[in-house]
This record gives C-alpha cells, structure tokens and sequence, in this order.
C-alpha cells in the first residue's frame, strides 16, 4: 500500500470516475437465479461461486453501485467492500507527473 501523497480536485475538469465493489453472498437453489440474474442487469462479474456463496465484481459510477447494493441487500451479505471513487481526468489532462516509472 501506498501512502496518500496529494489530493487533487478534478471535478471541475471532464473525468472518467469509477468505485469497485466486491460483494460475498450467500446463494442457494431458491435465490441463485434471482442474483445471477442483478448481476447480468449491472455488468458484473462472478469473481468466485460454491455451493453456498458467491463473490459479485461491480464496477461503475457511484449511482450505478448504490443501486446494486440496495438490490442484493435483499439476499444474505456476507462480506462487502468498496474501494471508494478513482479518478482519472480526460485527454492531454494527468492529474501528476511522476519522475518514475511503475
């Protein structure tokens, strides 16, 4: 992990902005269908599925991730996290230079 070195506000100018969302549910035969099915409607991903649990990849706005916690929050949640909004300004625009490389 890395230390937070500068914050920059780049609402002001166009930007790409984006959260994950990794989501454990419990599934069974009753509710297996129904979740697959909110995972197709948002674009998700299954990261991980078993017998009785399911990891769900959610990437998008934050109205967008809301919206498909507030639906699976009608199964059993195991574990969900969420990394908070990234973003990235559009075109010639780099939020800083970096002398290097990664």
């Amino acid at each position: 992990m890395y230390d937070v070195i500068k914050v920059q506000d780049v609402g002001k100018y166009p930007n790409v902005s984006r959260e994950l969302v990794l989501v454990k549910v419990e599934i069974n035969s009753n509710t297996r269908d129904d979740i697959m099915h909110i995972v197709e409607t948002f674009r998700g991903k299954v990261i991980d599925i078993s017998l009785d649990s399911i990891i769900i990849e959610i990437t998008g706005d934050s109205e967008k991730v809301e919206a498909f916690i507030k639906l699976i929050k009608q199964f059993q949640v195991r574990e969900l996290t969420r990394t908070g909004l990234i973003t990235l300004e559009r075109g010639n625009r780099i939020l800083k230079e970096y002398e290097e490389e990664f």
